[in-house]
């Protein structure tokens, strides 16, 4: 056994885990407000008769940053919309086209048509609307149009398909109907078991790379041409010994011949989500379980500071044991029972665990949520908290889901971890859903 990197991907490492911008002021809670206003928003764009009212209160600071702080009625209001299955892709048995082994990407053209990038199967896989098969690009290899280390899925304007290849240290763009068409060399810095970046309406590409001192954010235009390198600070050193890591459990063979580092749970990692016009949305940095994230532009600028006022959601015990089971599993099978310092695992959830932004630039932020229940706090560009949404979709959190309108893509698992793709309606809470088959 080898000694495991600090964020390995498998190990519940952060997908987006990036420093903030380099040079970016910081908003002081305690700074003098020049405008201050105030609203009152109802469900998703003040709809009269939802179940919840959330109040938006707007602070115009002095450097110009608009700080938002949303908070909800008081108690534990229902959600005012969820999420309806209408098509699965997927199966458990056989063979076929729509068994996945690792979807790695998933993508939505125009007419509705699905790409699945299977990573195991290194092939871009092609669905109608109504779920049936059409066709598969890619395979195994290094020759033009196949993959090696396929990371990532994402569709232009023009509805081609580009894949991130790390292996073969490329983008390679598919046809949905003629298949591949041509490739990009790209050294693919980004770290983590998924693709970190995104496709920009305009075109334009941005990939985190991340380094051991200093990360950077690369914006390529279309032609992959890179035209900016955005610098992020250093981040904090790591402490001398990694067993003094609040992230990490540390287990080291006392010969020192294997070890293995693990995450600890319910740590709070910082994500990040880019929007198509090229909004850097951000969560609070790695230890910092709080319910803030920033709005930023490519070129560094603050723009939006949005606060939510939930309560913390504490870890249960249940929870933490079960948690820990998950933790100390590939110990156990390799006939290790080590102590672990359990008392690093945090009293409280992370506040945000995920977020990605639909089509439309609305950001959806993965909140805590009782049970199996997934929840979302869906926000407007402003920052104002326009919807919550929860379904009982065992949705993961990569690859990113995706939102059009009213319509919700995602993979989700069953209990034998077998993949799908599925698509959900988006619809008011208390009404009906509407009949499977649309797009």
């Amino acid at each position: 056994m080898r000694v495991e990197p600090l964020s390995r991907p498998g190990h519940h490492a952060p997908l987006h885990a990036l420093s903030s911008l380099a040079s970016l002021p910081r908003v002081s809670r305690t700074a003098g407000a020049l405008v201050t206003s105030l609203v009152v928003l109802s469900g998703c764009s003040a709809r009269a008769g939802a179940s919840s009212a959330w109040t938006v209160t707007r602070d115009t600071l002095p450097s110009g940053v608009v700080r938002v702080t949303n908070t909800p009625p008081a108690g534990s209001p229902a959600p005012d919309r969820v999420i309806d299955e209408n098509l699965r892709i997927g199966t458990r048995e056989g063979e076929g086209p729509d068994q996945f082994g690792a979807i790695m990407g998933l993508a939505i053209l125009r007419d509705g048509r699905i790409a699945v990038l299977d990573g195991q199967a290194k092939q871009v896989r092609l669905f109608d609307p109504t779920g049936a098969y059409l066709r598969s690009f890619g395979g195994e290899g290094q020759g033009p149009g196949e993959l090696e280390v396929g990371w990532g899925l994402m569709r232009d304007g023009r509805d081609r398909l580009w894949v991130p290849d790390y292996r073969n240290a490329r983008m390679s763009v598919f046809d949905p109907d003629s298949g591949f068409l041509k490739s990009f060399p790209m050294k693919i810095s980004s770290y983590g078991y998924f693709w970190s970046g995104a496709m920009l309406a305009d075109g334009r590409i941005v990939e985190p790379s991340f380094r051991r001192v200093r990360d950077m954010l690369h914006v390529f235009s279309p032609d992959m041409t890179l035209v900016d390198s955005i610098q992020f600070p250093k981040r904090p050193p790591m402490p001398a010994n990694l067993e003094d890591a609040p992230s990490m459990f540390v287990w080291r063979a006392p010969d020192g011949s294997r070890g293995m580092n693990l995450a600890v749970p319910f740590y709070p990692y910082r994500v990040r989500a880019f929007g198509p016009s090229g909004d850097v949305w951000s969560s609070p940095p790695a230890g910092d379980p709080s319910y803030r994230i920033t709005r930023r532009s490519l070129d560094g600028d603050t723009a939006v500071v949005l606060e939510t006022k939930r309560p913390p959601v504490p870890v249960s015990e249940a929870s933490r044991d079960s948690a820990m089971r998950s933790v100390r599993a590939p110990l156990e099978a390799e006939g290790i029972h080590a102590s672990l310092d359990e008392s690093k695992i945090p009293k409280v959830r992370p506040a945000v665990s995920g977020m990605f932004v639909s089509e439309g630039g609305q950001l959806w932020v993965r909140t805590p949520a009782s049970g199996a229940t997934v929840r979302f706090d869906v926000y407007a560009r402003d920052g104002s908290h326009l919807s919550a949404v929860e379904t009982s979709l065992a949705i993961a959190p990569q690859p990113l889901p995706i939102v059009r309108g009213d319509t919700l893509w995602a993979v989700v698992k069953d209990a034998l971890g077998v993949q799908y793709v599925v698509r959900g309606e988006i619809r008011e809470a208390g009404e009906m859903p509407r009949a499977a088959g649309g797009t």
